[in-house]
């Protein structure tokens, strides 16, 4: 990796760094608890169904299945 590769590694991990801090405090912030959980909920479920689609494809070795639907 060349030194213009490093300047850009380091740039991108700090603007994520930045943009997941400024998420961070914006919903701390700003977004009342019930709103939190609405989406936490969505997310749960978005979740619950894609580990259902998984384990219920053919085409997927049940290792992969099994890596794939723990998360």
């Amino acid at each position: 990796m060349n030194s213009i590769s490093h300047d850009r590694e380091a740039r991108n991990t700090a603007a994520f760094a930045n943009a997941y801090t400024l998420s961070y405090h914006f919903a701390n912030t700003f977004l009342s608890q019930e709103f939190k959980e609405k989406y936490l909920g969505i997310t749960r479920e978005i979740k619950a169904s894609l580990r259902n689609r998984i384990q219920n494809v053919d085409w997927m070795s049940e290792t992969t299945k099994s890596t794939l639907g723990s998360g």
